[in-house]
Parts: structure tokens; C-alpha cells; sequence
């Protein structure tokens, strides 16, 4: 996993502590964090790699794209979700009403009429 640079703490360490916490096995997810100034030249060598079969985006349609790209050079199979809609995870205890009305909150909370 490659976390957005602006947040690799919450985005992607926290994430996977949580995960190997919940008995996922040392190796299946494995973080890759960077500065700011680089982030196509780590995809691109997380995307050109052979041990990478999959890759998983979410983010603008611009930079989707470039990741379908440079995906379907390598061969390598693409989930693109695209349009800056974030994925929510809520889990067993969670009080789902709660959780329904922080995610339609969430998702209009930097809309703008334009």
C-alpha cells in the first residue's frame, strides 16, 4: 500500500498496525510511504515491479488515468475509484446509523456548487 503522502500515518501505518493487529499475516500488506516529490516514481516502480499483480487506486480521475496506464503496460490488474469519493469502513460494533449519517455528511463536506 502506498498511502497518499499527505496523510501516511493515518492513510497507511495506522491502517496496517490495525490490520496485522487483527491476525493478518507479516507480508500481505506491506506499506511504502514517500516524500512529496516523488510519488511517480514510486508508482511507477511499485506498477513496473513483478511482485505487485494488482493495483488499487482511489483518487482523481487524473492521476487514475495515468495508474490505468501504466497498469495495462505492465499487465497487471486495475480497480481504479476515481472522483475523490473515500471508502468507509464500518465495522461489526459499529452503530451503523451513526455511521451512515457521518458518511453523507463526509461526502458533501467539500462539494461546491461548481
Amino acid at each position: 500500500m502506498k498511502p497518499s503522502e499527505d496523510a501516511p500515518i493515518a492513510c497507511g501505518l495506522l491502517i496496517s498496525d490495525v490490520l496485522h493487529e487483527a491476525g493478518l499475516p507479516a507480508g500481505v500488506l506491506n506499506v511504502v510511504t514517500n516524500d512529496r516529490d516523488d510519488p511517480a516514481e514510486v508508482v511507477s516502480a511499485l506498477t513496473a515491479d513483478e511482485r505487485v499483480r494488482m493495483v488499487n487506486f482511489t483518487g482523481s480521475t487524473e492521476v487514475g488515468r495515468a495508474m490505468g496506464v501504466q497498469a495495462a503496460q505492465h499487465l497487471k490488474a486495475a480497480v481504479l475509484e476515481l472522483g475523490g469519493k473515500k471508502a468507509l469502513l464500518v465495522l461489526e460494533d459499529a452503530d451503523v446509523d451513526y455511521a451512515v449519517d457521518a458518511a453523507v455528511f463526509g461526502s458533501f463536506l467539500t462539494s461546491s456548487p461548481s
